[in-house]
C-alpha cells in the first residue's frame, strides 16, 4: 500500500510538471496539424457534355501542387444508355485494371477538367489523386458516370434537303465502317473512306414531305449519331404556286385536303384598290415550302372558315402593312376545326395578336412548334386569343417569342363551357421568351378564365418580364404544373415584387432566378445560351443550345 501511495505522488508531480511548462513555453505551443500524406480530393462531380465529354470537377486540396486524373473503363457497363448523368456513384478502381487515358500536371486553376476523346454509351470510372511538391500522392478518389448517346451527325441543312434524297453531314473524322440507318425503311448506307475524309454522303430513295430519322452506328454497334429531318415538297402530289399567283384563287381551286407547295418569293393578296385583302382557307389543305432554305413569305392575315384545318410549315407570315389583324382568325361558328399546326416558321408584325377565336367554334388542337415569333405588339388583342370559342388542346412547344404583347395578355382563354370541352389543356413547354409581357402594365402572362383549364409550364425561359400580374390573377386560372423553368430580370413570377399590391395568384417557386442574361446578343434576337446549366439542362428552345 504504502508503494502504491509513492507511485501515485510521483505520477501527480510528473503531470504538475508538463501542464506547468506546457503553459509557460508558449513557443512551442501546437497552432497546426501535420500530415504525412495529402488528402484526397473531395466533392467529385462528373457532368457529361456534348454527350461524351466528361467535366470533372472537386474541392481543391490543400498542399497540393497538382493533380492526376485517371479513366478508366468500367467492368461492368450495365444500366439505361441515357440514365441520369449528374448524379454519379463513388465506386473503386477494379484491381488490376489499367487507365485507358490518363491526364497529369493538372493544377488549382485548371478545375474543372474536361476529359473529350470518349465514346458514347459507355460507364466510365474517374479517379483523381493529389499530388505534393515532393511528388508524395494522396489517396485516389473515384466517381463514375456514363456517357450519353454520341452526336456525330449535324443538323440537316434545309438547302441540302431534296424531294427524294439528303446530303447527311458529321464531325467525326473516324468515321470509315460507320453504318447508316434509314429507321422506318430498309435503306442503309456503309460509310466509305472518302465519305469519311469528306465527312459526308447523299442517301437516296426517300418519298417526299416524310420525316426521318436516319442514325449512324459504329461498326460496333454503338450510336455515334441521330438526325431527323422532313424532306421537300415532291411536287408531283402538290399543288405548284408561284408569287405571280393570287392565293385565294388557287385555294379556291384546289380540292379538299391539298398540298400547296411555294415557291421563294412575297405572296400578298391586293383588293382593286391596292390594299391587302384576307387569304381564305375554305378548305382543309396544308401549305409548304418548296425550298426550305429560301422561305416564301405570306403578306397578310389568314381567315380560316367552314371547319377547315390548316396544316403551315416552313413559310414567313408577314403582317407588316396589314390592317393589325391576327395572323390566323377563325371566321365561321358553329362548327369544330379538327386542327391548326404552325410549324418551323416565322411570324411576325402583327399588331393584334397570333390567333382569334371570337366565334362560337371549337378548335380540338391548335399547335405552334419550332417557331420564332416576334414583333406582335398586342394592341387591341391578345396574344394567343379565344373569346367567344376556344380549343381543347393548345400546345406552345420548342418557340422562341420576343418583343410581343407589351401592351395585352400572352394566353387569354374566356369561359365558354359550352363550347369547349370539360378540360382545356394549355402546354408550355421548351419555349424562350425575351420580352414578352414587358409592357409595365395591368396583364399578364396566363389569362386564363375558362373553369376547366388544365396548365403545363415547363422548361422555359423567361426574360425582361415586368408586367403586375404576373402568370394571373384570376382564381379559374388552374395553378400550373411548373418545372425546370429559368428566368432573368422578372417580376411577380417566382414572388411578389416589392410595392406591387396586384392580387397575384400564384407563383413558379421552384424556379431558378439568374443573376445575369443567359443569351449572347439578346437585343439583336441572338439568344445562344451561354449559361452552363441551362445547355446542360436542355432547357429553352432548342435552337439555342
Amino acid at each position: 500500500m504504502k508503494l502504491n501511495k509513492y507511485i501515485l505522488m510521483l505520477g501527480l508531480g510528473v503531470v504538475s510538471m508538463t501542464l506547468t511548462t506546457s503553459c509557460s513555453d508558449r513557443d512551442e505551443e501546437i497552432t497546426e496539424m501535420s500530415y504525412s500524406r495529402l488528402f484526397s480530393a473531395l466533392d467529385l462531380e462528373a457532368r457529361v457534355q456534348n454527350q461524351i465529354d466528361v467535366r470533372l470537377s472537386w474541392t481543391k486540396v490543400s498542399g497540393a501542387a497538382s493533380y492526376i486524373v485517371n479513366v478508366y473503363e468500367s467492368a461492368t457497363q450495365e444500366g439505361d444508355v441515357d440514365e441520369s448523368t449528374d448524379n454519379t456513384r463513388f465506386v473503386v478502381v477494379p484491381e488490376g485494371a489499367s487507365p485507358i487515358k490518363t491526364i497529369n500536371g493538372i493544377t488549382d486553376d485548371d478545375i474543372p477538367v474536361v476529359i473529350s476523346g470518349l465514346q458514347g454509351e459507355t460507364r466510365y470510372i474517374l479517379e483523381v489523386i493529389a499530388v505534393d511538391s515532393n511528388g508524395g500522392q494522396s489517396k485516389g478518389i473515384c466517381t463514375e458516370v456514363k456517357t450519353s448517346t454520341e452526336q456525330t451527325l449535324r443538323s440537316v441543312l434545309d438547302s441540302e434537303i431534296e424531294a427524294n434524297s439528303v446530303t447527311l453531314r458529321w464531325n467525326a473524322t473516324d468515321a470509315e465502317g460507320c453504318v447508316i440507318t434509314v429507321k422506318g425503311t430498309d435503306i442503309t448506307h456503309t460509310v466509305t473512306a472518302a465519305e469519311a475524309a469528306a465527312q459526308a454522303c447523299v442517301i437516296d430513295g426517300l418519298t417526299g414531305e416524310t420525316t426521318y430519322t436516319v442514325v449512324m452506328t459504329s461498326p460496333s454497334g454503338k450510336t455515334r449519331g441521330t438526325t431527323t429531318f422532313t424532306t421537300a415538297v415532291d411536287l408531283g402530289g402538290a399543288i405548284s404556286v408561284t408569287p405571280d399567283d393570287d392565293l385565294n384563287d388557287v385555294i379556291e381551286a384546289a380540292e379538299e385536303g391539298a398540298t400547296l407547295a411555294l415557291w421563294p418569293g412575297t405572296y400578298e393578296c391586293l383588293s382593286e384598290d391596292g390594299t391587302q385583302s384576307k387569304i381564305k382557307v375554305t378548305k382543309s389543305l396544308s401549305i409548304k415550302a418548296v425550298r426550305p432554305a429560301d422561305r416564301p413569305i405570306i403578306k397578310g392575315c389568314l381567315h380560316i372558315l367552314n371547319g377547315a384545318s390548316l396544316e403551315i410549315s416552313q413559310v414567313v407570315l408577314d403582317g407588316a402593312g396589314s390592317d393589325g389583324s391576327q395572323a390566323f382568325d377563325f371566321k365561321t361558328a358553329d362548327v369544330t376545326y379538327d386542327k391548326l399546326i404552325i410549324d418551323d416558321c416565322e411570324i411576325k408584325n402583327y399588331t393584334k395578336g397570333f390567333f382569334y377565336i371570337n366565334v362560337a367554334a371549337k378548335i380540338n388542337t391548335i399547335t405552334v412548334n419550332n417557331c420564332l415569333i416576334h414583333e406582335i405588339e398586342c394592341s387591341g388583342g391578345d396574344m394567343f386569343d379565344s373569346r367567344a370559342g376556344g380549343y381543347d388542346n393548345f400546345n406552345l412547344t420548342n418557340s422562341t417569342i420576343y418583343n410581343s404583347a407589351a401592351s395585352r395578355d400572352m394566353i387569354r382563354m374566356d369561359d365558354k363551357s359550352s363550347v369547349i370541352s370539360a378540360n382545356a389543356q394549355i402546354l408550355v413547354d421548351h419555349c424562350t421568351l425575351y420580352k414578352v409581357g414587358n409592357g409595365d402594365a395591368n396583364y399578364r402572362l396566363l389569362y386564363v378564365r375558362f373553369g376547366g383549364n388544365s396548365i403545363t409550364w415547363t422548361n422555359n425561359i423567361v426574360a425582361e418580364f415586368n408586367n403586375k400580374r404576373g402568370f394571373a390573377n384570376q382564381k379559374t386560372t388552374s395553378v400550373p404544373t411548373f418545372s425546370r423553368n429559368y428566368y432573368y430580370n422578372t417580376v411577380n413570377l417566382v414572388s411578389l415584387a416589392d410595392g406591387n399590391t396586384e392580387a397575384v395568384t400564384f407563383f413558379d417557386e421552384a424556379g431558378v432566378v439568374l443573376s445575369q442574361s443567359p443569351f449572347q446578343d439578346a437585343e439583336n434576337a441572338d439568344f445562344t445560351i451561354t449559361n452552363e446549366d441551362i445547355s446542360y439542362y436542355g432547357i429553352g428552345d432548342p435552337r439555342w443550345y
